[in-house]
């Protein structure tokens, strides 16, 4: 069925979105500022994002969802977003230990701790 959901990411979806990211912010007026050979090192410009993404879904407080378009009889990333939540106080705290990427929801979607580039 044709259509968009959302979902959490693994790291199966970290290279798309890897992708998507370096994409959309290739012409990004700071990233041509910081990033002055984005063109010339494209693969360079698109690992910096992969690495900062593969740190952040382990890390505990991020969140990433990924909007994913069916396609025939696969899917392609066609968004994400990505937050965590800051504060010490109770209510972050019982957040951190509530959120989707940690604890039993990646294993029942089959998601490894496995990194693909």
């Amino acid at each position: 069925m044709p259509g968009v959901h959302l979902r959490p990411a693994c790291a199966q979806d970290l290279p798309g979105i890897a992708d998507l990211a370096a994409r959309a912010m290739l012409e990004d007026e700071l990233f041509a500022y910081l990033c002055p050979g984005r063109y010339e090192h494209y693969s360079h410009f698109r690992y910096a994002f992969l690495r900062r993404l593969k740190t952040r879904l382990v890390t505990p407080r991020y969140v990433m969802i990924v909007a994913v378009e069916n396609e025939g009889s696969g899917e392609s990333i066609c968004g994400y977003a990505l937050w965590n939540r800051s504060g010490s106080g109770a209510d972050a705290v019982q957040w951190h230990n509530d959120t989707w990427s940690h604890g039993d929801l990646p294993r029942a979607l089959g998601c490894r701790r496995q990194f693909p580039d």
